[in-house]
């Protein structure tokens, strides 16, 4: 099964399970709005047509940090 989303990042951080992830608001192709928790994005440099974007890229504002507690068991 393939989901697909459509997402849009935020200024918002926040830690899981250790790891600092970026927020970000996405919504799929039925219409269900979800958060998305980004550690990290790649993008493959080897692709042409993402050449032109070398260099335009920018942080949007100075980001927040969140801390989450772990779940609780039981």
């Amino acid at each position: 099964m393939i989901m697909k989303v459509i997402a849009e990042s935020t200024t918002h951080m926040l830690t899981l399970d250790g790891v600092a992830c970026r927020v970000w608001n996405a919504v799929t192709d039925d219409g269900f709005p979800c958060l998305l928790l980004v550690h990290r994005l790649a993008i493959d440099h080897r692709l042409d047509e993402l050449a032109p974007l070398s260099g335009e890229l920018e942080l949007m504002g100075e980001p927040h940090t969140i801390e989450i507690d772990p779940p609780r068991e039981g």
